[in-house]
């Protein structure tokens, strides 16, 4: 028995015991965290140790490890101890008589993520993979006593049953059918529910917000990249290339702006985030459509350098949201509150998230020196060789490419402003910010590891990316060598981009140097303390108030204009009247474009059909009768008439 199969029995028989103490609260999370802790410990042991490969049999089943596993295994297992770790601080004195049930379902949707990149034959997946979707739309209804979390869970349940079901349909009819186009166009939704392709990403800006933040940080850094895995394992990209490039583009491109967009106008911080990992999806995705675009063209560098700047940004990613939901966990046990525009001035309250909080939000936005430019560099140098070899849709493709990355690097930035200054800078318009303390230990050391592992991220960037030529070679069916100079992928990887990203990296930490030196040296300044500190002039208030101060819908509101026509922000104004006004508010909601658009007009319009087709429940028997026996004729007449004609 593998060291990897102890690892799964260990959360499996953890998350059973803890479902049957779940009485006694403090058994069930010990035995919980701990069978979180030493399973995933052991799963990640066992597959950095196999890394090169194994296959298993166990009668009907067949399990099988790979790079390309150990790829998308490495956050669902760093992410899982850390996310169970703050999951003891984030549940103390909380949900009383239930933490049982969550660490039965945290450990079993671990378990089903693992089995999800170890299955081999569509059945072992397919199981796998729904029950991981019943795990998590369980945890997003964890919360049940909150209001519409019911109905968000249905939704969720809704997405992930759809996809299975798209799924089944491409395992099946997938080695029936001539056209492999159609195979590949049907697995693009069945796994493009779970990644959050443009609008097949409604369950995840809508549902998942309302999970606990441990289980939602795993489920947003890991499991939405098992959306990919399905992909690179299940659908063959072979000789369609060209068509698979150009449409993982324009999705990765519409999904990058719009959810960076989405994300400025949204008032709650998780839903912010949520738009936020839609947004990044995109970044994905753009990367592997500009590798296909470079496979489809024998442009073997724009091929590479974007399919390694699609994985490393996934990493990058995973890491740094996970840290920014446990965050947002943070925040909701001390403060109570996660409306941007009700909460400000909690660096002082709570140090330490904020700090994490807002390193991981700065690293996430795509600028220099953090570690979320690693990935998107690679992508910025994978459509620059598009556009220096590239001709009709490549070339174009790859403009649009620099431009978009661009512009959302530049929205996210602002996005980020918005909930760093929004939620941590000013004054506090909380009522009870005196009673507002920071986290336990057990949360805070969480935060802090991820911000710690991020940054060793990026110290190892350049030798991760060289370990991804045989995931590359897998996924764009790349086996050969290329035929400008003969390079391997692995040649490509280790000659042009290794010393690229090795240049990024020294000049991040030099940069990061020079501002930690900088901060040093202010705080040692010695007239620093002899700042005499006096109220500000005031327009003759007697005191600063928060109200004094610009909220986050504020601060975004002239790019919300900007883009008002893709946007179309809901306003609700409350105009202040008098010489002395005591009231005046504006309140703006954004709606999704996915739900105003396409799914909210289509509900409505089953609905219709629905209630027309409901007149046939009329309850007179002999009208049931007429119905069965007109389908049986009409089955009849395709069996023995039609078919033979056709």
């Amino acid at each position: 028995m593998s060291i990897m199969n102890i690892g799964l029995i260990v959360l499996v028989l953890s998350g059973l015991c803890s479902l049957a103490l779940t009485r006694r609260d403090s058994s069930s999370w010990q035995i919980g965290v701990f069978g979180c802790v030493v399973g995933c410990s052991l799963c990640l042991l066992g597959g950095l140790w196999s890394h090169a490969g194994w296959s298993l049999t166990r009668g009907e089943l067949q399990f099988r490890h790979d790079m390309l596993s150990l790829l998308f295994q490495l956050p669902v297992l760093v992410l899982g101890i850390v996310g169970g770790i703050h999951s003891v601080g984030y549940f103390r004195d909380q949900c009383a008589g239930r933490q049982g049930i969550y660490w039965f379902l945290y450990n079993l949707m671990l378990t089903c993520m693992i089995w999800v990149t170890l299955a081999v034959r569509p059945i072992e997946f397919l199981l796998s993979w729904e029950f991981m979707g019943l795990l998590c739309a369980f945890l997003v209804m964890f919360n049940y006593r909150e209001k519409e979390s019911a109905h968000l869970a249905w939704i969720y349940l809704l997405a992930c049953h759809a996809g299975g079901l798209v799924l089944q349909l491409m395992f099946v009819f997938g080695d029936t059918h001539n056209s492999e186009m159609v195979f590949l166009i049907v697995g693009l939704v069945g796994f493009g529910l779970k990644i959050g392709f443009p609008l097949l990403h409604v369950w995840l800006t809508e549902a998942q917000p309302v999970a606990p933040a441990p289980a939602l940080a795993v489920m947003s850094g890991s499991m939405l990249n098992l959306g990919f895995y399905g992909l690179f394992r299940h659908v063959s990209m072979s000789g369609n290339e060209f068509f698979a490039g150009m449409t993982f583009t324009i999705l990765g491109l519409v999904g990058m702006l719009f959810g960076v967009m989405f994300a400025l106008g949204q008032g709650n911080l998780k839903r912010l985030l949520a738009y936020s990992s839609m947004g990044n999806m995109g970044i994905v995705g753009l990367g592997v459509g500009l590798g296909f675009l470079g496979s489809s063209s024998d442009n073997i560098m724009m091929a590479v350098f974007g399919m390694s700047g699609a994985l490393l940004h996934m990493m990058n990613h995973s890491c740094l949201k996970g840290c920014l939901f446990m965050g947002t966990g943070s925040i909701l046990r001390s403060a109570g509150e996660l409306r941007i525009d009700r909460l400000g001035g909690l660096l002082k309250k709570m140090p330490w998230t904020g700090r994490f909080f807002s390193y991981s939000s700065i690293s996430l936005s795509g600028l220099p020196p953090f570690i979320g430019f690693t990935g998107v560099f690679l992508l910025y140098m994978s459509a620059f060789y598009g556009i220096l070899n590239g001709t009709g849709v490549v070339l174009l493709l790859s403009v649009a490419s620099v431009l978009a990355l661009a512009l959302a690097s530049g929205l996210a930035s602002a996005m980020h402003a918005k909930a760093i200054g929004g939620v941590f800078l000013g004054e506090s318009r909380l009522p009870g910010i005196d009673q507002v303390r920071d986290t336990c230990k057990a949360m805070r050391y969480s935060l802090g590891a991820l911000c710690i592992l991020s940054f060793v991220l990026l110290l190892s960037s350049p030798w991760l990316a060289g370990c991804f030529g045989g995931v590359i070679e897998h996924v764009l069916c790349l086996g050969g060598y290329v035929e400008e100079g003969g390079l391997t992928v692995a040649e490509v990887l280790w000659q042009e981009v290794f010393p690229m990203l090795l240049g990024v990296v020294v000049f991040s930490v030099l940069t990061l140097v020079v501002i930690v030196v900088l901060l040093f040296v202010r705080r040692l300044l010695p007239g620093r303390k002899l700042i005499d500190r006096k109220a500000a002039w005031d327009c003759g208030f007697a005191k600063p108030t928060s109200r004094m101060q610009y909220t986050g819908t504020a601060f975004v509101q002239p790019l919300l204009d900007y883009f008002s026509a893709i946007l179309r922000p809901i306003r609700q104004v409350v105009r202040v009247e008098g010489l002395f006004p005591t009231r005046g508010s504006c309140e703006i909601r954004t709606e999704d474009v996915g739900i105003r658009g396409f799914w909210g007009p289509l509900f409505r319009f089953v609905g219709w059909i629905s209630s027309k087709v409901q007149r046939l429940q009329c309850g007179y028997l002999q009208l049931y009768l007429l119905i069965m026996v007109v389908s049986l004729f009409c089955l009849l007449f395709w069996g023995f008439v039609l078919e033979g004609v056709l």
